[in-house]
Parts: structure tokens; sequence; C-alpha cells
């Protein structure tokens, strides 16, 4: 489903231009859903931005808040991910993130080892979006 500007609020407009002018190019905005947020993706990793224009990387688990987050996803994606690989025990005891780097509206992401597949919808937004 595509997304207009249009149903952005001003907020997310202006966050959606910042990001779009420090990437130098253009970002497509794929989803929003009924808790308001607009989801695009960044180098393969979905971003997500709040209602109040926050960036949020819901696959990530830790980051610094900021556009700089949000330029860097896949950095910070590709980081979390070489973790996992090393302490795989400890990643599926993680609370946050995820094992795939695109999250869907429903934040689910497509690894079916992730444990974000077998939690309720209140648990999956804790997991995403903190």
């Amino acid at each position: 489903m595509t997304l207009f500007h249009a149903v952005m609020n001003s907020s997310q407009k202006s966050a959606m231009q910042e990001l779009e002018s420090a990437l130098g190019h253009r970002i497509p905005v794929f989803q929003d859903s009924a808790r308001g947020l607009v989801f695009t993706e960044v180098n393969g990793v979905t971003v997500i931005i709040g209602a109040q224009g926050s960036y949020k990387i819901p696959a990530v688990r830790t980051y610094p808040t900021g556009i700089e987050s949000a330029i860097n996803a896949r950095s910070l994606w590709n980081t979390q991910k070489q973790w996992d690989r090393e302490n795989p025990q400890e990643a599926h005891k993680r609370r946050t993130g995820h094992f795939s780097p695109i999250v869907d509206e429903g934040l689910k992401c497509g690894n079916n080892e992730c444990p974000c597949q077998k939690e309720n919808a209140a648990r999956r937004q804790s997991r995403s979006l903190g």
C-alpha cells in the first residue's frame, strides 16, 4: 500500500523531508497504521516516523535517538545481526528488536525464529517501539 505525503501530519512530513535530504534521495513510504505511524525503508531496514516526527528502527534493539540513527539504520542492523550470530541464546532472550531488518505494519518481521512471531500485538508494539 502506498501512503501519500498528504496523509502525514506536519511533524512527520518534516521528518521525512529531513531524512530524504540527508540521504540525498527519495525513500518509499509504504504503510500507515491505525497508530498514526509512517513506515519507510532506509537501505533495506524499516524506519518508522512517529506522530511527533521521531525516528524508530523497530528491528534494532539499541540506538541513539535522532536522524543519524535513521540514516545509519543498515549499519546498526548489521552490528546487531553479527552480535546475534555470535550470541544466539542471548539474542532469543532480548525483549526488543527483531531477527529481520524489515518489519511490517503489524510489527512482525519475516524471520520465523524471531520471538515476534508468537507475541500478541501489545507485546510486539513494545518490542518494536519501546
